[in-house]
């Protein structure tokens, strides 16, 4: 970018409008992402509004066919997460344990490359331990290939989004899938917080954005 290789450069990622990227000269966004961008005092670029939205999505693999909801068969609600630990902290824990606590014999897979490490496996379900969640409820997945990863979505009932540092790529895939997803819609200006309710508002499941934490 730094050696402007057009004249005009326009991004599709709006994470660069907020690290100052004077190179850049438009950010593409949409009206979730629009509100965090202007929030920011560091944008630097001009703002590209979409109104349909500015997601695309492909899958790297060929991926399995989806399958019936698991309740159909399993009998419990099995909610999932899959991503980078970074967004599940204490305060996720805690907001995940209060929606397993509210349906009898739920589980939740989250999978993460980090579960490969056994001392972080402990350390979550400690974590969870404290925060009511008994041990059998829960499933952790170390590193998966694309296409084993892909293939776990058939294995989870609704997908949960972090709170405050979504994770869109995890709501591509699952929408692909055919699992829905929940997500928290975030007044913080911090471009991240809203990738999910971007890709949610986009195909029309509004429904599918709590508006605070207890409707989460």
């Amino acid at each position: 970018l730094q050696t402007r290789p057009a004249t005009v450069q326009i991004d599709l990622n709006s994470e660069t409008a907020l690290f100052n990227v004077s190179q850049v000269d438009y950010v593409v966004s949409d009206r979730s992402h629009f509100n965090s961008l202007s929030a920011s005092k560091t944008a630097a670029a001009n703002i590209l509004k979409i109104p349909q939205g500015a997601h695309f999505f492909r899958p790297v693999c060929r991926t399995p066919s989806a399958k019936s909801v698991p309740i159909n068969k399993n009998g419990y609600v099995t909610f999932g997460h899959f991503g980078a630990l970074i967004t599940v902290n204490s305060k996720m824990v805690k907001c995940w344990a209060a929606i397993l606590q509210q349906f009898n014999d739920s589980k939740i897979i989250i999978q993460s490359q980090a579960f490969d490490d056994p001392h972080i496996v402990l350390r979550y379900r400690n974590m969870f331990f404290k925060a009511g969640v008994e041990q059998k409820q829960l499933i952790f997945v170390g590193n998966l290939p694309h296409h084993a990863k892909m293939a776990y979505y058939n294995k989870v009932d609704v997908m949960l989004d972090s709170v405050g540092n979504s994770n869109s790529d995890m709501t591509k895939e699952a929408l692909w899938m055919g699992v829905p997803v929940i997500t928290f819609a975030s007044e913080s200006s911090f471009v991240d917080s809203n990738h999910s309710l971007s890709v949610l508002n986009m195909i029309g499941v509004e429904h599918c954005v709590a508006s605070d934490e207890s409707q989460y």
